[in-house]
């Protein structure tokens, strides 16, 4: 399937199938599953009409406010620094040297 990108939002597809898109190496496939029992003219409900939950403006049951104030926690155990060891320096040591 090949089209423009200014035609993209112009697309109109049937709303009692479902359109696969199969990835390939060298051209995508296509494959349409067909939905029996739902009208094709169906239109579906808009984006508009879905309803997202706010928080309270004022805060005061957010779940920031839960939270414990950094300040008074308590401290994180210090553990001494763990020592990191390159073996790619000892390997390419005696090699330093040669001539190819």
């Amino acid at each position: 399937m090949h089209c423009s990108t200014r035609d993209i939002p112009k697309l109109k597809f049937p709303r009692d199938e479902i359109i696969e898109i199969i990835p390939a190496a060298y051209q995508n496939e296509a494959r349409r599953i067909h939905i029996p029992g739902l009208d094709p003219n169906t239109v579906p409900g808009s984006p508009e009409d879905i309803r997202i939950p706010v928080p309270d403006s004022r805060g005061t049951d957010t779940p920031l406010s839960q939270l414990p104030d950094p300040a008074i926690s308590t401290p994180v155990e210090a553990k001494p620094p763990e020592k990191v060891i390159n073996a790619a320096a000892d390997a390419v040591r005696d090699k330093i040297a040669d001539e190819d």
